[in-house]
């Protein structure tokens, strides 16, 4: 009877609990494999490398982004360095990751927030993908059921910006509007100029998921595309600033 009613309650409130390890390693797993599948394809078709795409729980995005390779911090000492035209010093060194510490101290609880309410499926950043696992993730679909329909869709629209990076490298996408451009590629991509790469019986979110950033870069994509033809689309991350 304690076993019913533990099992009647687990149910009731999975929702509200964090996602057992082992439930996200199997979904990191499948995830892993959609990239393994498509990625090959993608390359082929756009004659690319991707190189290693990676794929990882969204609870390491803050560390690899302040700390790790490419990170910001290590980008400020380099530019300390070269600014002053030296070598970076250890000084250079303890002064950006200190500063890096300090503001991973003040944004842990924001970020939390954000993570825990966005409801964002996955996100890109350094050649790697990351899962998030939170409370929007988890809403009105515990079991991931959701998440595993449209998880190629998903995964397509994440390579989609591994390939805006390997033709235009500059990673400050928020600069002068061209995060709009930049979502918009992968959406379209994901929605038209890869749509023959899926599998039988995939499906994607729907548009009243989307935020209007996407669909509005979308259809930007598909503008020029109606004017160019579809070679456009691979022009858009070198030359987006002239379409504006």
């Amino acid at each position: 009877m304690l076993k019913q009613f533990y099992e009647s309650l687990k149910e009731t409130y999975t929702v509200f609990m964090p996602v057992p390890r082992q439930k996200r390693e199997d979904f990191l797993d499948k995830v892993r494999d959609r990239v393994d599948f498509y990625k090959p394809k993608i390359e082929e078709r756009c004659n690319l490398n991707l190189g290693e795409v990676k794929v990882k729980d969204n609870s390491e995005f803050i560390d690899d982004v302040l700390y790790g390779a490419n990170g910001l911090a290590w980008k400020d000492t380099l530019e300390r360095g070269w600014r002053s035209g030296r070598v970076p010093s250890k000084t250079d060194f303890m002064f950006s990751y200190s500063t890096a510490a300090f503001a991973e101290l003040l944004m842990k609880f924001p970020i939390f927030l954000y993570n825990s309410f966005s409801g964002a499926e996955m996100r890109y950043f350094n050649s790697t993908i990351y899962v998030p696992f939170y409370f929007m993730n988890r809403f009105m679909d515990a079991s991931f059921i959701g998440r595993i329909r449209t998880l190629d869709h998903t995964v397509v629209h994440e390579l989609s910006h591994s390939v805006w990076y390997k033709i235009e490298p500059d990673k400050y996408r928020d600069q002068n509007g061209r995060r709009v451009w930049f979502e918009g590629f992968a959406t379209y991509c994901e929605d038209e100029y890869f749509s023959d790469l899926y599998q039988d019986g995939t499906e994607r979110l729907s548009d009243r998921f989307l935020p209007k950033l996407y669909i509005r870069g979308k259809k930007q994509i598909e503008e020029l595309v109606e004017q160019h033809g579809s070679d456009i689309v691979l022009e858009i991350p070198k030359k987006w600033k002239n379409f504006k």
